[in-house]
């Protein structure tokens, strides 16, 4: 944190740990993306980490999360140490898990709990996930998330996401498809990345013009894909920079 910031904007990069994680959790990917000319925000969710788990699988948490992200962001971008180096025009986020649900969530998603309120009314069995039972503990009622997007989001980083908030009101069958035929290992193409996007935010635009611009999105439902591996035509230009630059105020 004492080291000088290089000269120039950067982008910024956003990540969103999941349940029960921290701000250390993606420290490795962060400090990857610092040293190579990122400005890295890794804050900590409150009352949904290691330390505090206690709003875990409720919809305030849902809530909550997008907004603590949103903070986060406010926080860079008026930091005294940052704020004259950020490129504002290339803001993204990374999220692993019910990280993946907030990234999505901020850049313009419409989650909805009622594909979990279905999966709630289901008889209680031996096998299923344990959470189930963590939703119907916190009696969960199909009503919609309230989240404010923030249209600074230019572009998601989904890790293994958690994405039952927006399998509601038809979503479902398109969006899972586009997800699942997808490798692990390689991203969405651009064609099937837009008729995606085009699902899970109705309200988006891909004219530039617009005030909310559709986001780009890439999918790993694997370890995070190796740079050198991706398409170059889908990754943004990176400029050399000497100085890391890794921030994870909160």
């Amino acid at each position: 944190m004492e080291a000088p910031v290089a000269d120039g904007r950067f982008p910024l990069v956003m990540i969103s740990h999941g349940s029960g994680g921290s701000n250390l959790t993606h420290r490795t990917l962060g400090m990857y993306l610092a040293q190579n000319g990122f400005v890295v925000g890794i804050p900590e969710h409150p009352f949904n980490n290691r330390h505090n788990n206690e709003l875990q699988y409720s919809v305030q948490n849902m809530i909550d999360r997008p907004r603590h992200l949103r903070l986060a962001m406010d926080e860079v971008f008026s930091h005294e140490k940052f704020k004259n180096h950020l490129d504002i025009e290339r803001v993204a986020g990374i999220g692993h898990s019910v990280g993946g649900y907030t990234v999505l969530a901020l850049a313009g998603g419409i989650p909805h709990t009622q594909a979990l309120v279905e999966l709630c009314q289901k008889p209680a069995s031996a096998d299923e996930p344990y959470w189930f039972n963590l939703l119907r503990k916190n009696g969960i009622k199909s009503q919609p998330i309230a989240v404010t997007a923030d249209c600074r989001i230019k572009a998601v980083v989904l890790l293994a996401p958690d994405v039952s908030l927006f399998m509601s009101a038809g979503l479902c069958n398109m969006f899972m498809f586009r997800f699942c035929c997808c490798s692990p290992k390689k991203i969405i193409c651009r064609s099937k990345r837009r008729q995606c996007c085009a699902m899970v935010f109705p309200n988006a635009r891909s004219s530039p013009t617009e005030s909310f611009p559709m986001p780009d999105i890439i999918l790993s439902s694997a370890p995070f894909p190796n740079p050198s591996k991706l398409e170059s035509a889908m990754l943004p230009e990176i400029p050399p920079v000497s100085t890391a630059i890794n921030s994870t105020r909160s």
